[in-house]
Formats: structure tokens, C-alpha cells, sequence
């Protein structure tokens, strides 16, 4: 199970170079997560319903020891939620080729390759991303999230480097646990890292 460390009320600035500056008058730290090598899987829970938004960002690599399986995608779900309420699409490119991609039900969404494999020419690569929740706590709309993300791998074949999602969770629930889970089914690494912050404000 991963690691989580609450510090709820705390400026996001804190985090220094990997999340870089941001108002503390606008977002709060509410959790982090640290990979432990034997999971693949990393869950907040007992999120508080006091701000407006949530965001996550992140910093991964999991245990594939393939170069051509040089990332992976995220999965996320909702509250526990595994039933097919789920709805997503994406977009991305790697220099010279695009690509888009879409499901209008399904058991979670999917952002777009962002988990860095460990292959011997991908060592010390990970991938990145940021995922915006909007009106987390809401009890009268359905929950929407977009994504930002990217990977690299040396240049080495199936290398998409960077992508935009959006996602809905069919659910007028607050949400109150977020999972995020490895496509791959392999562990994230302990140098993968995930942070939840609250934003007070539109």
C-alpha cells in the first residue's frame, strides 16, 4: 500500500521545484502519495469537501522492464466506484504523428500515456501530469476532469510524448476518495509521486 502523509492546511508553495510556485490563497495541500514498488496502485481517501476544485499532480515510473513498453497509462475512479460510469476521450502526439481516442462507458477514465516504464534505455525517465477534478463536491452535477500529461523514452518506437484528456464520472455524489491505478498492472517505483491539492476559488 502506498504511503500517505496528510497535511491539510498547508501552502502548496512548500513543495518547492516539482510542483513549483502557487498562491497559497488559492490551493492547499490535502495529501501525497509515494510509490512502494509492490503496488500499482495509489488511493486519497477522506477528502474533505471544503474547496471548490481538486487537482492532482504527479511524477511516475512503474516496474516494466521493457523499453518498447516505455509508459503506461493512469486509471482513475471515483468513491470505489468499478461499475461502468465512466465516459472519456483523448488527444495526443509524439512530433510527427496525432492521435485521438474515446469510450462513452466504461469502468474508469483514462488519461494518455504518462507512466514511465524501467527499461535499461529508460532508466532515469518518468512521466508527468496534472489532473484537474472540477466541482468535486458537488452533490447536483455529474464530475468532469481534464488531463495534462506527458512521457518520453529516448526516442525509442511507441513514444507518445504528450496528451489532453477529459473524463465524466456519471455520478451526482461528492467525491470523497479518488484511485489511481496503473494501466500495466505493474507497481509504480518509489521515486513515483502523487499530491492532492484543494483550489478555494473558480
Amino acid at each position: 500500500m502506498p504511503v500517505i502523509t496528510t497535511r491539510a492546511n498547508a501552502s502548496a508553495t512548500g513543495y518547492g521545484a516539482f510542483l513549483g510556485a502557487a498562491a497559497s490563497t488559492a490551493f492547499e495541500s490535502i495529501a501525497t502519495a509515494t510509490g512502494t514498488g509492490s503496488s500499482g496502485t495509489i488511493t486519497f481517501s477522506n477528502i474533505p469537501g471544503t474547496y471548490q476544485h481538486l487537482q492532482i499532480r504527479f511524477i511516475a515510473k512503474n516496474s516494466i522492464n521493457q523499453n518498447w513498453a516505455n509508459a503506461s497509462r493512469l486509471f482513475i475512479q471515483f468513491n470505489s466506484d468499478t461499475g461502468n460510469n465512466y465516459a472519456w476521450h483523448r488527444l495526443y502526439g509524439d512530433g510527427s504523428t496525432v492521435g485521438a481516442q474515446g469510450s462513452s462507458s466504461g469502468g474508469h477514465i483514462r488519461t494518455d500515456f504518462c507512466v514511465a516504464g524501467n527499461g535499461s534505455s529508460i532508466t532515469n525517465i518518468h512521466g508527468v501530469g496534472i489532473i484537474d477534478i472540477h466541482d468535486y463536491a458537488s452533490t447536483t452535477k455529474n464530475k468532469t476532469i481534464r488531463t495534462f500529461t506527458g512521457s518520453d523514452a529516448n526516442n525509442i518506437s511507441f513514444n507518445p510524448a504528450i496528451g489532453m484528456s477529459s473524463g465524466l464520472w456519471m455520478n451526482t455524489n461528492a467525491i470523497t476518495s479518488i484511485t489511481l491505478s496503473d494501466e500495466s498492472s505493474s507497481n509504480f517505483l518509489t521515486s513515483s509521486t502523487f499530491a492532492l491539492y484543494g483550489i478555494k476559488g473558480a
